[in-house]
């Protein structure tokens, strides 16, 4: 198994307690939940699955599909990730990277299909071939640049962003020396209430960003992570690390900040304000209807639809399509 035995005794106490205390949350027993979460990229998932279903997918399958992703981008200088779940939207987006120089390289979550519409020049990849997993978001791939891209960028699928700023996007990103990333800052909660849960940033925000493939690698070898409960990740170091990993946010994206306040890694924030007027997410715009669940089986997709005519979108934020 792919973990470490402080983190194993962590994992089996917890699906151990599962229904002891009178509450039956299989939420790290059950294997259809856990493989939805591994694809939400979760190493505590991650790490349920090897102690319960081990056979299931380990960390060398995943280190065999990025050596397949490595293949698609051959040559590829400046990769953008665009991650589709809803072809219409990715098609926007994949109009606004090429705008700004960059190859658009398309991935996609398996609920909702194969992307269709693709411009001159993208680059589709299934990020899935070999994992199988039944729902995969962005995050899953970006813990392993440095198996398979120079550098990578990325941004929500649920963000737009105007030609002049997504041109200032990308000489920052064309421009970070190996060995560093770029990332924005989470500034913004939509519910008064909670601000004054979060005083300080939990997490970076990957809402935008790009990471070299130096820093990937540091990164992973720090025990670090994009996923979200990346305490749990194999590469911590021990387990006075782990207990003070453990009391930090548990986000996407903590882990990042973690990297860069504990690790000394270097970090170029973009800052929320810079992108929010193009990012229709629950957490970003108050008329947001809420369609989906708020769990494992989040469908982005289905949300966007719901909500907004992306070509309408485009049209406002002078999108040239």
């Amino acid at each position: 198994m792919n973990i470490p035995p402080f983190i194993q005794q962590h994992v089996q106490h917890t699906i151990e307690s599962v229904g002891k205390d009178g509450k039956a949350d299989t939420v790290f027993t059950d294997k259809e939940r856990l493989l939805k979460r591994l694809g939400n990229a979760n190493w505590r998932a991650f790490q349920a699955i090897q102690c319960q279903y081990g056979n299931v997918i380990n960390l060398e399958d995943i280190h065999k599909a990025a050596q397949g992703w490595k293949k698609s981008l051959q040559g590829i200088e400046y990769p953008w990730l665009v991650w589709s779940v809803d072809e219409d939207w990715a098609y926007v987006q994949q109009k606004m990277v090429i705008k700004a120089g960059w190859t658009p390289i398309v991935g996609y979550d398996p609920r909702n299909g194969v992307p269709t519409k693709l411009v001159d020049g993208a680059i589709l990849i299934d990020f899935n071939e070999g994992l199988n997993l039944p729902i995969l978001y962005m995050h899953f791939p970006l813990d392993f640049i440095f198996m398979f891209a120079p550098r990578l960028a990325f941004f929500h699928s649920d963000l737009l962003i105007k030609p002049e700023k997504m041109r200032q996007l990308s000489e920052l990103f064309i421009s970070l020396p190996d060995g560093e990333i770029a990332m924005t800052n989470l500034t913004k909660i939509k519910f008064k209430w909670l601000q004054r849960f979060f005083p300080k940033p939990t997490k970076l925000f990957e809402l935008a960003g790009c990471i070299t493939q130096q820093a990937s690698e540091d990164i992973y070898n720090q025990g670090c992570s994009m996923w979200q409960g990346w305490a749990f990740h194999p590469n911590c170091p021990n387990e006075v690390e782990f207990k003070t990993r453990l009391e930090k946010h548990w986000d996407h994206g903590a882990g990042l900040l973690y990297w860069q306040e504990s690790c000394r890694g270097k970090v170029t924030i973009i800052e929320e304000t810079f992108l929010d007027e193009g990012h229709f997410s629950r957490t970003s715009k108050k008329s947001f209807k809420v369609l989906s669940s708020n769990n494992e089986s989040r469908d982005t997709g289905m949300d966007l639809r719901g909500n907004y005519d992306v070509y309408q979108l485009a049209k406002n934020f002078e999108i040239d399509l």
